[in-house]
């Protein structure tokens, strides 16, 4: 992907990788028909996959059945800059888009190991996993985002 501003541009994925460490919450855009949509997730990755996990059924997963592209957008805490006037003012940042395929996560070891990475990015206890139910596994998909390209962005 071509950016304006070059200089702010990442392509080494070590260096994209850290700043998806850092993130929060992945926005995930999809065509809905002829509309965008954009849901902000919580979200794991690993080796150029993320996984993110909601429910079984809604918009997103009917969206996503038609079309399965998706592009995505993450951001490490950002900071503003001051400045002495207002058009001086900026923000240091990290981010990261980049296009992907979602699939839904069909076998159950995958979808068990999607959620605890899910747990881990959100800094939350994974071994807390261990307390769903059949049902709640049951009732949440976990979508499968498989990276086709990604590259970061940074102003300091």
């Amino acid at each position: 992907m071509h950016m304006r501003r070059n200089e702010k541009q990442i392509t080494d994925l070590l260096e994209i990788e850290l700043i998806i460490a850092k993130a929060n919450i992945l926005h995930l855009a999809m065509v809905d028909g002829v509309d965008p949509y954009v849901v902000p997730l919580n979200f794991g990755y690993a080796k150029g996959v993320f996984y993110v996990h909601g429910a079984a059924e809604g918009r997103k997963i009917e969206v996503l059945r038609c079309n399965s592209r998706v592009c995505f957008a993450l951001h490490a805490p950002a900071e503003l800059k001051s400045a002495k006037t207002p058009c001086a003012y900026g923000m240091i940042f990290e981010s990261v888009i980049g296009f992907g395929q979602a699939e839904i996560v069909v076998d159950q070891d995958e979808k068990f190991k999607a959620l605890r990475g899910i747990f881990r990015q959100a800094n939350v206890n994974p071994e807390h996993i261990a307390d769903f139910s059949a049902e709640h596994l049951a009732q949440t998909a976990v979508l499968r985002i498989t990276v086709r390209s990604m590259t970061g962005k940074r102003s300091t």
